[in-house]
């Protein structure tokens, strides 16, 4: 009997060890999360076995929660990015093309469609109504007169009530109404974007456009009398002396995150009725900006924007020195789409638009003969004045490579010939001819 009482103590206080185990690792837990995020350059830390560059890969970074932010970067959004990382600056919109390929893709059939389909996904595109002199996004359709009844209702009652598109019919005798429509709808920002010789085309009978602008306030402004000339460092090893703005704010709107590797910054813009953009910009501390590109991954940004820090949660707020600039970039757009497997919307052979035009009513098939996307930004200390445009210029197929020679007819024999009405079919003479000497 007391061996068994002796073996009911025992249990008892091995249970009690480890109730008094698992209390003192949480409170250790509690301890070392707990005073996270008290000082700027310690909080939300990556693992400093990853500190001297940035990786793609960020299974192994800690200090991010993973809980997820309400719209995340895809894989899509980087896609042109990594394409043209030739260390130059770079703009475009991947709203606008994403708008574009989307109205491109609902009149595709086949396995042009697939391709497409391929490439953006089945991501929802957000609707945005359009804020005078704040915020605008257009989609419009322009068709050659001439080609309006080869034109499915379908398709262009599809894009007036999914995408709200302009359907302008036009003569195509210049590039004027195409360029007044885009540079209205960029408030102003992209002009002439189109060649007379590109609508001119007689191969060129539809143009497919998205254009996109904002001209928004930063809710946190930096004053002018703080800009002044500051040292920019550039990849090549040179240094440049650049107009630099300067702000000290604990503004709520303003948020960072900061480690060995990487500083980030996040400003908000001004509330526009329901709307509300975001800057978010990365620096690398230790490693070219190249090389983060060519790596970078949507899974790094979204954690990164998931644990940006307030000002208003620092003791002292930060301090902000960002340069100004402005610049537009035009994408190597065809080839890049190419390059991510959109390939025979390209190829005149190949293409298939029966969901946008009746193949039967077309001499020649229908394809992408010119793809553009060109963007512009204003960065300021008001605020950021940017603009994109995405289009799609749809040809015959009759120009392709320049394979198109002229049918010889040649007479070099006797012949006939019959003279009547056209629009009667009455004959008003037949002859032949034996010798024409």
């Amino acid at each position: 009997m007391k061996k068994q009482n002796g073996g009911v103590k025992l249990i008892t206080l091995i249970i009690i060890v480890l109730v008094l185990i698992a209390i003192l690792f949480t409170i250790v837990m509690i301890l070392k999360f707990g005073n996270k995020g008290k000082n700027i350059e310690n909080d939300n830390n990556l693992s400093n076995n990853e500190t001297n560059e940035i990786k793609a890969d960020v299974t192994n970074y800690e200090g991010f929660t993973t809980a997820k932010v309400n719209t995340e970067i895809s894989d899509f959004d980087l896609k042109f990015l990594r394409l043209e990382n030739n260390s130059q600056n770079l703009i475009y919109s991947p709203l606008s093309i994403q708008y574009g390929l989307s109205m491109l893709k609902d009149g595709a059939n086949g396995n042009t469609k697939t391709q497409i389909e391929n490439l953006i996904g089945d991501k929802d595109l957000s609707k945005y109504k359009n804020i005078e002199n704040i915020l605008s996004l257009a989609n419009g359709l322009f068709i050659r007169d001439s080609f309006s009844d080869i034109v499915k209702e379908d398709y262009t009652n599809l894009l007036k009530t999914k995408y709200n598109a302009d359907l302008k019919l036009d003569s195509f005798a210049s590039a004027k109404p195409i360029n007044s429509w885009i540079e209205n709808k960029t408030f102003n920002q992209i002009k002439d974007l189109l060649e007379d010789d590109d609508v001119t085309n007689p191969d060129a009978q539809m143009f497919l456009i998205n254009a996109l602008a904002i001209d928004m306030k930063w809710d946190s402004k930096f004053e002018e009398d703080d800009t002044y000339k500051e040292t920019f460092n550039l990849q090549n090893g040179s240094t440049s002396e650049v107009d630099t703005m300067h702000q000290t704010t604990s503004s709520g709107s303003v948020s960072y995150f900061k480690n060995d590797s990487l500083t980030t910054l996040s400003m908000d813009y001004e509330k526009y009725e329901d709307v509300q953009l975001q800057c978010i910009t990365l620096m690398p501390n230790n490693t070219e900006l190249s090389s983060l590109i060519k790596d970078i991954n949507p899974d790094l940004i979204n954690k990164i924007a998931n644990n940006l820090k307030s000002a208003e949660d620092t003791d002292a707020g930060i301090e902000i020195s960002i340069p100004k600039f402005e610049y537009d970039y035009s994408l190597n757009f065809k080839e890049d789409l190419i390059n991510l497997g959109m390939i025979d919307a390209f190829d005149g052979s190949l293409a298939d638009f029966s969901n946008m035009a009746y193949k039967e009513k077309m001499l020649y098939n229908l394809y992408v003969g010119k793809a553009f996307h060109k963007a512009k930004i204003k960065f300021s200390e008001n605020g950021t004045k940017a603009a994109a445009v995405t289009g799609y210029g749809m040809e015959f197929s009759t120009s392709i490579g320049d394979e198109r020679k002229p049918i010889k007819i040649k007479f070099d024999k006797p012949f006939m010939y019959v003279i009547r009405d056209k629009q009667t079919h009455d004959v008003w003479f037949i002859g032949t001819v034996y010798n024409p000497a």
